[in-house]
């Protein structure tokens, strides 16, 4: 194997400018009724509504491949994610892949249901994992893959993105910021199903998936790994397990150049709350402290409509005009949200 070395610019943190992503899956299976979910369609949706989002990962429409229920057969959708890659492949480091339906097996073989799948022949209607991973990995090279499955025996699929196989001196050696690796978050371990009751508005593993994408978590870091997110999906889930339900697990399958689960990459929505309730405390105490010299100046002239009693009341205005002022611009600079 040829040795391949990225360009300097490469090497960069994950950002909405290098990333993109693609959705698959389905939640209408015409071949296969039985496997039909209206919940599937509204995991698909809310999640490809949290890329778009400016309080989200604010992807534009150009920088996502969304062939969630399409048509196509698993050939055609492959060709399609080929072509996606190679438009990409000059400005994109990282990919985000999201999947939500059914998985299943042919001859130890992970398959993943689309809406073309037909029943007692999804071993040839269906998209193999292998191929998958394969078209993915031959599109992007060197690149960052984020993936996450919503479906039974997910994990199975962790083997078919296997990287080289790493010893200890290529750890020591991992960069601190790898320009490449995948991470894998599956709904379910090789041997458990995962839950979508009709019920809710989500799969149980797509739900705390956005929950923690939306609601954030409370740190000090204004982004969040994927491994924030497995740690803090996993809290949530505990709750309301059964036995005979998949719990999530975390997959790291090519740490060639170190472990990209660890990469920040999803805003951090709490970082931002505190952030703004920071700067809102900031402004106030500032106001209050300007009202205060105005008070003082008060009491060393005779009458409010003194010039150095109305020389302090403009000081305080302009200040707190000025505090607030910044804080909405910097709030509109993240995308915060005031709904």
């Amino acid at each position: 194997m040829s040795l391949v070395i990225s360009e300097p610019s490469s090497l960069g943190p994950p950002g909405p400018e290098t990333t993109i992503a693609i959705l698959l899956g389905a939640s209408e299976y015409p071949r296969w009724p039985q496997w039909s979910n209206p919940v599937l369609g509204l995991s698909a949706n809310a999640f490809r509504d949290y890329l778009h989002a400016g309080s989200g990962l604010a992807l534009t429409p150009g920088q996502i491949l969304n062939l969630f229920d399409a048509d196509g057969d698993p050939s055609a959708q492959l060709l399609q994610i080929a072509d996606f890659l190679k438009a990409a492949a000059r400005t994109a480091r990282d990919l985000i892949l999201y999947y939500v339906g059914h998985g299943s097996f042919y001859e130890d073989q992970y398959h993943l249901g689309i809406r073309y799948t037909r029943k007692s022949q999804e071993f040839i209607t269906s998209l193999e994992s292998r191929k998958l991973a394969h078209v993915i990995k031959d599109g992007l090279g060197r690149m960052r893959v984020y993936v996450i499955l919503d479906s039974c025996y997910s994990a199975s699929a962790v083997s078919d993105w296997q990287g080289p196989e790493i010893n200890a001196i290529v750890r020591r050696m991992s960069q601190p910021l790898p320009r490449c690796g995948t991470a894998f978050l599956a709904a379910a371990s090789k041997d458990d199903v995962t839950r979508a009751p009709r019920s809710e508005s989500h799969t149980l593993f797509t739900g705390a998936l956005l929950k923690v994408l939306t609601d954030g978590i409370i740190t000090a870091q204004p982004k969040l790994s994927m491994y924030d997110l497995y740690e803090e999906m996993r809290i949530i889930l505990y709750h309301r397990e059964t036995d005979d339900e998949g719990r999530p697990e975390l997959h790291v399958p090519n740490q060639r150049e170190g472990d990209v689960s660890r990469l920040p990459i999803f805003p951090n929505t709490a970082y931002r709350r505190a952030e703004a309730d920071r700067a809102r405390a900031e402004a106030i105490a500032c106001a209050e402290d300007a009202e205060q010299v105005g008070d003082a100046g008060k009491a060393t002239t005779d009458g409010s409509n003194s010039p150095r009693r109305n020389h302090h009341r403009g000081f305080a205005i302009i200040a707190l005009v000025f505090l607030s002022a910044a804080l909405l611009a910097w709030m509109l600079s993240i995308g915060f949200s005031f709904a």
